[in-house]
C-alpha cells in the first residue's frame, strides 16, 4: 500500500539533479515492512524494470541514498522503478514496530520475496532485478 507520494527534486551526483516521484510503500505483515519507491514522472515513459535494493545488516535504505550522491536516484534517472527496502528491524520498517530476524532465512525466504512481489505488482512489469549489499 502506498502511504505517501511526493514529487521531489534531488541530487544524483554532485550538481546533477532530477525530479522524481517518491512513494513510501508499506507491506502489511506479519511483519510489516517499508520501502521507498523512486521513479521518473510517468510522462517520461514506462520503467525499464523494477529494481529492489536491499541493504546490509547494520544499515538501512540510506546505504544506497546519500545526500550528495545517490545510487537510488542514479538508477531512477536511468529509467528504473527503484524500490529501496528497509529490512525488518531497520529504518522505516523499525518504525512500524518490527524487530530484526531471529535467523537470516527469514529475510531470504519471507521478506525479500514479499518485497519483490510488491515491487512487481506496483511497477506493472514482468521483469525485476534484486541488488544487495553484504547481508542484502
Amino acid at each position: 500500500m502506498i502511504t505517501e507520494r511526493h514529487a521531489v527534486t534531488q541530487t544524483i551526483d554532485g550538481d546533477r539533479v532530477e525530479t522524481f516521484i517518491k512513494e513510501v510503500v508499506h507491506l502489511d505483515g506479519p511483519p510489516p515492512l517499508a520501502m521507498v519507491r523512486k521513479r521518473l514522472p510517468d510522462a517520461k515513459g514506462p520503467p525499464r524494470a523494477a529494481l529492489l535494493l536491499t541493504h546490509g545488516f547494520g544499515q538501512n535504505r540510506y546505504a544506497w541514498h546519500l545526500s550528495r550522491r545517490s545510487f537510488v536516484n542514479h538508477l531512477a534517472a536511468d529509467g528504473f522503478d527503484v524500490f529501496n527496502l528497509d529490512l525488518r528491524g531497520h529504518g522505516r520498517s523499525r518504525v512500524l514496530d518490527t524487530r530484526g530476524c531471529a535467523v537470516i532465512d527469514e529475510y531470504i525466504h519471507h521478506d525479500i520475496p514479499r518485497a519483490l512481489d510488491a515491487a512487481l505488482a506496483l511497477s506493472g512489469g514482468a521483469r525485476a532485478f534484486v541488488v544487495g549489499h553484504s547481508l542484502g
